[in-house]
């Protein structure tokens, strides 16, 4: 019989956090229609379970970005300059990106006559959680 246990390198706990964060992160998705309905939105007993069940699984993404943090912790193997020369390219050209996408968009739709609803829609689209 062979028993598989985890690497020295692997921290158990974190990947429980890790499952309890993506668990979370599906149980918020799956409240929101219940803020956005028309008809169980009016309900203030569904609005009132939502909310609460809202509040208690929001720190979800925050459990994200602990962890990020926790994982990048060993920087002192490193000079800070080389730590954030390699990482900071990997964020910037996303970021410039999704910017200039987001300026582009609108002048293109605004060329057609549908643009109003087309550029709505793309808005909704990009903002949903």
């Amino acid at each position: 019989m062979n028993h598989d246990f985890p690497s020295p390198s692997r921290i158990v706990w974190l990947d429980v956090v890790r499952l309890t964060a993506m668990l979370m992160v599906i149980g918020v998705h799956c409240i929101d229609p219940f803020y956005i309905s028309p008809t169980l939105g009016t309900l203030p007993e569904y609005k009132f379970r939502a909310s609460v069940y809202g509040s208690l699984f929001r720190p979800s993404v925050p459990l994200f970005a602990m962890m990020t943090g926790l994982l990048l912790l060993p920087v002192s193997q490193q000079p800070l300059g080389v730590f954030y020369k390699k990482r900071i390219f990997r964020v910037l050209f996303p970021f410039f990106d999704m910017v200039g996408a987001l300026q582009l968009i609108p002048m293109v739709y605004r060329s057609s006559r549908t643009s109003e609803i087309h550029y709505r829609r793309f808005f909704l689209l990009c903002t949903r959680k």
